[in-house]
């Protein structure tokens, strides 16, 4: 599976929905930050680390990332 494919089973995993993620650019925005390994723990594990880079994500996000 892409990057993509993966950060989309994460968030659906936490909760975050079509809507947050698509009001946010977030798939994208993640693409062009992330450089870990496509598997979904790496993915997992780096989130607290991604919505740092951008107040929207953050905001709509940090409520769902334990």
């Amino acid at each position: 599976p892409s990057i993509e494919e993966l950060f989309l089973e994460v968030c659906a995993d936490i909760g975050a929905g079509a809507k947050v993620i698509n009001s946010t650019n977030a798939v994208e925005k993640f693409e062009d930050w992330y450089t870990g390994q496509a598997n979904k723990e790496s993915i997992h594990s780096s989130l607290k680390e991604f919505i740092k880079t951008d107040g929207t994500i953050n905001a709509k996000f940090q409520g769902l990332i334990k």
